[in-house]
Order: structure tokens, then C-alpha cells, then sequence
């Protein structure tokens, strides 16, 4: 649990505070890593998931549908959840739009990372790699 609580502070706690370190100390070099970072995040996240599904890529095809209803749900619901939610606490049609899309896939993205770091059975990161 230590191990997953780490990678979470390194995946998800600090980009974010580099970030606004930058914003705030270095705004200029802020703005220019800025304008590049979702490019280059994407590239990195594509390459990284698409060589681990590649792994695992039997055990998805066998297990069909059966896995991909549960995932379809899983995703719709909180994509549905993410946005009644973001419009309750009366935020814009854009910023629901943007909490629902990251609510919905974002998550599979951080549970493959967090599946394929620290378990070593490639049928654990079958679940979080369809859902990606």
C-alpha cells in the first residue's frame, strides 16, 4: 500500500506541484513548458500503455465482452457522474464537459500505471488496459 501511495504522489501530486512552482517562481518557462505539455504527455502516455497492453493483449481478446460491459458502464457512469456533478456545483458547460471526460478515462490511465508498477501478473493490468 506504501508503494502505491508513492506512485500516486509521483504520478499524480507531483506534476502538479512542479507546475505551479513554475507558475509562480518561473512563470515564462511555465508558459513554454506549458504550451508542449499536453503533446508530449500524450505521445508518452500512448507509448507507455501501448507497449504494456501489447503484454496482455491474449487475455483482452479471450476475454471478450464480458469485460468490456462491465468497463463500457464503468466509464459512461462516471463520465454521467462527473458531469451532473460539476453542473450541480454550478460550474460552466465547458469546465462539466472537461471534469466528466477526465472522470471518465483518466482514472484507467493512472490504474494501468499503478497495475503494471507494482503487480507483476500481467492479468492484473487486463482490466485498467481495456478500459484505456
Amino acid at each position: 500500500a506504501l508503494g502505491i501511495a508513492k506512485s500516486t504522489v509521483q504520478v499524480v501530486l507531483l506534476p502538479i506541484i512542479v507546475g505551479l512552482l513554475l507558475n509562480q517562481y518561473a512563470p515564462k518557462a511555465g508558459r513554454a513548458i506549458a504550451e508542449h505539455s499536453p503533446a508530449v504527455g500524450l505521445v508518452v502516455f500512448i507509448t507507455l500503455v501501448g507497449a504494456s497492453v501489447a503484454g496482455c493483449a491474449s487475455a483482452i481478446l479471450d476475454a471478450g465482452w464480458s469485460l468490456q460491459w462491465p468497463l463500457i458502464f464503468l466509464h459512461a457512469i462516471g463520465g454521467i457522474l462527473g458531469y451532473f456533478g460539476a453542473r450541480g456545483m454550478r460550474l460552466s458547460e465547458k469546465v462539466s464537459r472537461t471534469v466528466a471526460i477526465e472522470t471518465a478515462m483518466k482514472s484507467s490511465g493512472f490504474a494501468f500505471i499503478l497495475a503494471a508498477k507494482h503487480f507483476t501478473d500481467y492479468s492484473v493490468r487486463v482490466p485498467a488496459a481495456v478500459s484505456v
